[in-house]
C-alpha cells in the first residue's frame, strides 16, 4: 500500500478492529489532521472484492450496499 492508504482486515462476520489495524489507523489519523491541505479523509470498504487498480473504478451497487452496512 501507498504512503496513503492502508489496508485493513476484519475477521469474517465481524466489525471489529484488531489492535494492530486500530493503531495503524490512528497512527495515519494523526500524521495528517493538522495538515490543512487535508480537507477530508475517506474510508472506502471493499469486502468481497481486490483492492481496486483504477482510481475511477466504480463498485457495483450490490457492494456499495454492503459497505455501507
Amino acid at each position: 500500500m501507498g504512503k496513503d492508504t492502508s489496508r485493513l482486515k476484519f475477521d469474517k462476520g465481524s466489525s471489529s478492529l484488531s489492535s494492530a489495524d486500530q493503531s495503524e489507523l490512528r497512527t495515519m489519523y494523526n500524521a495528517v489532521k493538522e495538515d490543512a491541505r487535508i480537507r477530508e479523509i475517506v474510508v472506502a470498504a471493499y469486502a468481497d472484492l481486490p483492492y481496486p487498480k483504477d482510481q475511477k473504478s466504480d463498485l457495483p451497487n450490490k457492494s456499495k450496499g454492503l459497505a455501507t452496512r
